[in-house]
């Protein structure tokens, strides 16, 4: 261990080993807000011990009238990143009976009975949250698809398998008319639905918001037609079947770290970079698992079932080409852009393996071994699932540490953690390429100060203020107990180091060559 500090031209130096080597380094010189509450009070004074006769006769038909047209009401604020409505929602009586279960939860597409090749579907395949609903033509693409939840309310909610946000009331708007979108789950009135026998097989869906019913506008069965609340009339534009579907919704199914994902074609050969490439663009592929770093990967969960897959060698994402979204488009690593192309499913399939399913597109793609190709170098594409070995990853997790900025550019001495009075040091104070680099007792020598600059790809180089050189691990050697010295800097791997926050004041040096520690 070492304990760096900060001089005004001062630093610690490295040694690399199998072993940690800790530094420690001092200075020297932020849903949708859901509210609901009842707001309607109904009141009414009838005196009837010192009213007239006639008076008597005319409050209680008033009173008929009133008692007539008086719904229940309450009322919710619904609000939006960009828009805040203040709804009076009509609901149940509060004695009424939990509505009737009349399906099974589970996955469905619903069908109109305008056009049973018709069916709802999430305009362009969109993730976002306002994105509309539409009638589209049959094609078993994930925006048609919905999983059906019934709650212990009495009420079902429609949850898009694409974008997993929920069909929703726009606005919570209480006229006929009003719009239906998606939108993330807020469990307002305006995501709740209450299913009534149609007959046939077909059932009217009404929204416990507005107490509307869903509905084709116009009755068109034209491709692209909106879809509405709107008083009911019992005619086939709200009238919807629900078909069975295999599908699954977006979940968090591993946890964020830091993993190996080995084929179920052969557990020896796992995802890698060719050639440990850094550059954008360079392929993805199987190979003999080395335990190397472009084989080693940081998954992170976006909380919007999708997950981010980072090569831990180049800090670039697995992403699928070019956005493509047929099955065959191959995939490589790019710099992280937030684009559906590099946003990932990973669905569990059970006997501890997983598929990764590709967010691009609406085809259900998902990571593939060309040709179930065992060999170095089998290329990974997207492709449609089929459920086969070649589509199957074991997770393995791992111990890693990602190259990123820890600490700021500066001078700085290197100590070590275990005898603060040792510093790294060049044997000699010698300035020629090659000089040995080991432990000294501090004496505030050049040859001891030495300056880190932060690269910009999570490494750093470490430049000795006397000679002007570099750490360089010799020889390019990616051995356990591979010796360190200092050399020209020539911007190879040898050269570049991570500097790994420990957490309790330390650091470790790492060789970006080899992952071994400095020690």
């Amino acid at each position: 261990m070492y304990k760096v500090k900060k001089i005004i031209p001062v630093i610690c130096v490295i040694v690399v080993l199998f072993n940690l080597l800790y530094i420690k380094i001092s200075n020297a010189n932020n849903d949708v807000e859901n509210t609901a509450e009842d707001n309607n009070t109904v009141s009414e004074d009838n005196n009837t011990n010192e009213a007239e006769e006639n008076d008597i006769k005319e409050n209680k038909v008033e009173n008929e009238n009133v008692n007539k047209n008086l719904n229940l009401n309450e009322t919710s604020v619904y609000e939006s990143t960009e828009n805040k409505a203040e709804i009076n929602n009509t609901t149940q009586d509060e004695n009424k009976k939990e509505e009737p279960k009349n399906i099974e939860d589970g996955y469905y597409v619903i069908v109109s009975a305008l056009d049973n090749n018709k069916v709802l579907e999430i305009k362009d395949s969109s993730s976002q949250s306002g994105a509309n609903l539409q009638l589209g033509q049959k094609n078993d693409k994930r925006n048609q698809k919905f999983q059906v939840k019934y709650n212990k309310e009495g009420f079902y909610k429609f949850i898009n398998t694409k974008s997993n946000k929920s069909l929703d009331v726009a606005y919570g708007e209480q006229r006929s008319g009003a719009n239906v979108w998606q939108y993330d789950d807020n469990n307002t009135p305006a995501q709740k639905w209450v299913l009534e026998d149609a007959g046939n097989g077909y059932f009217y869906i009404k929204s416990k918001c507005n107490g509307l019913y869903l509905d084709v506008n116009g009755g068109k069965s034209d491709n692209g037609t909106n879809i509405q609340t709107y008083s009911g009339n019992q005619t086939p534009a709200q009238r919807f079947k629900f078909e069975k579907t295999e599908s699954f919704i977006n979940e968090r199914t591993v946890e964020d770290g830091y993993y190996m994902m080995a084929s179920s074609l052969d557990l020896n050969k796992v995802v890698d970079v060719s050639e440990a490439s850094k550059s954008n663009g360079a392929n993805v592929h199987l190979w003999t698992n080395v335990d190397a770093k472009q084989q080693k990967f940081k998954i992170t969960y976006l909380n919007d079932g999708y997950y981010k897959i980072m090569n831990l060698n180049s800090s670039k994402v697995l992403d699928v080409a070019y956005g493509g979204y047929t099955s065959g488009t191959n995939v490589w690593q790019f710099d992280s852009n937030n684009t559906d192309a590099q946003k990932w499913i990973i669905r569990d399939v059970g006997n501890g393996y997983y598929s990764l399913v590709s967010a691009s597109g609406n085809n259900d793609l998902y990571l593939d071994v060309s040709n179930a190709s065992t060999r170095d170098g089998a290329n990974l594409q997207v492709y449609e699932g089929n459920n086969t070995p070649a589509q199957k990853f074991k997770f393995t997790k791992i111990d890693a540490i990602e190259a990123k900025k820890t600490i700021e550019n500066g001078t700085y001495k290197i100590m070590s953690y275990k005898d603060t009075s040792k510093v790294v040091d060049i044997d000699q104070a010698l300035v020629s390429n090659g000089a040995n680099v080991h432990i000294w007792q501090y004496v505030n020598g050049l040859q001891q100060k030495f300056r880190i600059e932060y690269l910009g790809d999570g490494y750093y180089k470490i430049k000795n203020i006397k000679s002007n050189k570099v750490l360089d691990v010799q020889g390019g050697n990616s051995s356990s107990g591979a010796n360190v010295w200092q050399y020209e800097s020539n911007g190879t791997d040898a050269q570049k180091w991570i500097i790994h926050d420990c957490g309790d004041g330390t650091y470790n040096i790492v060789s970006a060559l080899n992952e071994l520690h400095l020690d």
